[in-house]
């Protein structure tokens, strides 16, 4: 989860869809959801092999929370509000440049891929 669903939680929802064990699905959202992912996001991510270009943000709802068995704040310091179940330390991808991008979306993988090894380490 973030606030704008728009850049680091679409990546990292793609990411752990992607790499995760199959029993496990990331669904991501924002406490105050843009209009469409931002298409660097969307550039980076299909650098990565990755497609985000048709998710659309949407909000954080009681129904998502209660369906869910964690709850990661992709660094937005929107953690404030709720209890998380774990904080990912991302910097801010808003009007940085493309190559800044490419660093934040690897942040993003690796610590999608840590979280992946813990639960197949189960």
């Amino acid at each position: 989860m973030c606030i704008g669903n728009v850049h680091r939680s679409p990546m990292a929802e793609a990411f752990f869809n992607d790499l995760g064990p199959p029993e496990y699905r990331a669904v991501s959202a924002g406490l105050r959801p843009g209009r469409g992912v931002n298409p660097d996001a969307v550039a980076v991510m299909r650098e990565a092999g990755l497609d985000i270009s048709l998710y659309f943000p949407k909000p954080l709802t009681s129904d998502i929370m209660a369906k869910s068995r964690r709850i990661i704040s992709v660094g937005c310091d929107a953690d404030y509000l709720m209890d998380v179940d774990e904080r990912w330390e991302v910097e801010d991808p808003l009007g940085q440049p493309i190559e800044k991008l490419l660093g934040i979306r690897d942040t993003i993988r690796e610590h999608v891929m840590a979280l992946v090894a813990r639960l197949e380490a189960r």
